[in-house]
């Protein structure tokens, strides 16, 4: 009678652990939004037309830090600025401030849990020239 009392009780045991291990819940991927608007991105790297210009502009000071409800504040050298943003083309690319005259599409190159780098087409406003600008951020 012990025998069978105990091979009841491993057989449960088997079921109960096998049971538990198989939850799904902890392997889902955050949203493109939560990536976004979780943290604050610190300036890392920048590009002019493919052109490493890190050196030569202060990057460490240039932080983005997008809200969930479709605001966001930028810090340039020191300078505050905040707009409008939402996700275009199926979440791959971001429209900065819609229907103003700074209205920017942003390609994003990159959208991890600890990277964001993002590229744009830009015009020089002395000479028309238009040159290509991509921005590395870490998360802050």
């Amino acid at each position: 009678m012990n025998k069978i009392k105990l091979l009841t009780f491993l057989f449960a045991t088997l079921i109960i652990t096998t049971l538990t291990s198989c939850d799904k819940d902890d392997d889902k991927e955050p949203s493109r939004t939560a990536l976004l608007t979780d943290p604050t991105w610190q300036g890392n790297r920048a590009f002019i037309d493919g052109q490493d210009v890190t050196s030569f502009i202060d990057i460490d000071n240039t932080s983005f830090k997008f809200k969930t409800n479709g605001t966001y504040d930028i810090v340039l050298t020191g300078t505050s600025e905040n707009g409008t943003w939402e996700f275009t083309n199926n979440e791959q690319k971001l429209l900065l401030d819609k229907g103003t005259d700074s209205e920017l599409p942003v390609d994003i190159l990159r959208l991890t849990d600890a990277n964001l780098d993002l590229k744009w087409t830009q015009e020089d406003e002395d000479t028309g020239e238009m040159y290509t600008v991509e921005l590395r951020f870490i998360k802050k």
